[in-house]
């Protein structure tokens, strides 16, 4: 007769056991985390050749210096003299009104401060004192320029740019108070300004006043590192050749009447985000795994302690002592001591009898 042979059920207190169900306690997460990866976009562009968005650097302009010939004499003595008697032409569309395109031709990019081109220089901080702000932004948006324009612009094109209105914003790093020359319209003083549009470049402005509540340091009349978010329109005069700290250094340099201002807020308390679900995966693996762990540790304590009353047990009670107990007689019990104690009494009593 044969009986079917029924399988063992498996002991999960094994550490052959727990050590099977850690490892597909892990291969799940493993798997679910790989899942998540898969599912963003960025995860694949290596497989298209594309780079990162989050990755890519903003463009970075070399403004150094570079060599120009320096224009002979003659062709200068030559402009002018063509200059004379010339009538006055219609104002050009493409400036502000009061900008004389003419005086525009003395101004030379890639150079420090020149008195050739002082003349509109000084015409561009009139213009913009007679004026309000609010004047040069309405000519820019009536004629859909009411944009920011980039760094790489005005370095890579600064004639055609030249004398024109701009719209500059970025970030306000340094401006300083200093005093102006001497001119026609009384300006005696105004701000230099250091305005980066983006992380890699810088932008000069000569601004006529600031904003009053931007702070600045009494002594020094200067704010370093603010890190505030600015806007302004002015002209472009030319590109800057200033020192610096890599030697000679070139900069976009803009004229304005003044700039808007917006404070840098107060650092909000960062506000706690869920757990990403590769996170949680993590902390679940954890926590199981400790579990297992813990169950392991447990079981092998409980054999141990196990294992020590038994020991201790065959100290107290040796086994030689055991074995010599089997030849012992076991004592009566209470019933046959009595049967014995009564047999005893009577023949107590019938020896007494005979005698």
């Amino acid at each position: 007769m044969k009986f079917k042979q029924t399988q063992r059920p498996r002991n999960y207190f094994s550490r052959k056991e727990q050590w099977r169900l850690l490892l597909l306690v892990m291969t799940l997460g493993l798997i679910l985390i790989l899942a998540e990866q898969a599912a963003n976009p960025d995860s694949w562009n290596w497989l298209w050749g594309v780079a990162s968005q989050e990755n890519q650097e903003p463009e970075s302009v070399d403004n150094r210096l570079r060599p120009e010939p320096e224009p002979e004499d003659e062709g200068l003595i030559a402009v002018e003299l063509a200059m004379v008697g010339q009538e006055d032409e219609p104002q050009d569309p493409r400036y502000f009104p009061g900008i004389q395109p003419e005086d525009l031709k003395s101004i030379r990019d890639r150079t420090p401060h020149r008195s050739a081109s002082w003349e509109a220089y000084v015409q561009m901080l009139g213009i913009l004192q007679e004026h309000p702000d609010q004047d040069f932004r309405d000519w820019l948006q009536q004629r859909d320029l009411n944009y920011p324009i980039t760094f790489s612009q005005l370095y890579d094109q600064p004639e055609s740019y030249r004398g024109q209105l701009v719209k500059v914003k970025g970030s306000l790093r340094r401006a300083f108070k200093i005093p102006a020359p001497e001119n026609e319209f009384g300006i005696e003083e105004y701000y230099q300004l250091w305005i980066t549009p983006d992380p890699n470049n810088v932008i000069v402005v000569y601004a006529l006043s600031i904003p009053q509540e931007i702070p600045l340091n009494n002594d020094q009349e200067e704010i370093v590192n603010q890190d505030e978010a600015v806007e302004l329109v002015g002209f472009f005069f030319k590109l800057w050749a200033h020192p610096a700290a890599q030697g000679i250094s070139i900069t976009p340099m803009v004229l304005a009447k003044t700039m808007t201002w917006e404070p840098k807020p107060e650092a909000a308390p960062e506000e706690s985000e869920p757990p990403s679900l590769g996170t949680m995966i993590g902390i679940i693996c954890a926590v199981l795994s400790g579990s297992l762990i813990i169950a392991a540790l447990a079981f092998m304590q409980g054999n141990w302690r196990s294992k020590t009353v038994r020991r201790q047990r065959e100290a107290i009670v040796p086994e030689d002592a055991i074995d010599s107990l089997a030849n012992v007689e076991p004592e009566p019990d209470v019933e046959e001591q009595l049967r014995r104690l009564s047999e005893q009494a009577a023949l107590a009593e019938s020896e007494e009898e005979t005698l």
